[in-house]
């Protein structure tokens, strides 16, 4: 999956109701707002727009501490399942 660094950042701004301004990629997952519920929300809407489904036991809010974080996680992840 090709996801380019601005498309998360705004992606995860939307989703948070902030401007991409304000995030980067060295930005603290808690200290921007991501919460566990929110984390599942920004995950469902990549999922959506790149139509992919990535597996549960990958994803646990735990495991990212920066935004970096989750997109290295997505760039060594570039063949996730097409959702059918």
């Amino acid at each position: 999956m090709k996801i380019s660094e601005h498309e998360l950042l705004n992606l995860i701004a939307k989703s948070l109701e902030i401007e991409s301004k304000q995030i980067s990629l060295d930005s603290s997952i808690d200290e921007i707002g991501i919460n566990s519920i929110s984390f599942i929300k920004i995950i469902v809407d990549i999922e959506n727009i790149f139509n992919i489904e990535i597996p549960d036991d990958q994803l646990n809010k735990e495991y990212f501490n920066t935004i970096k974080d989750l997109y290295e996680f997505l760039a060594i992840y570039p063949t996730f399942p097409q959702k059918i």
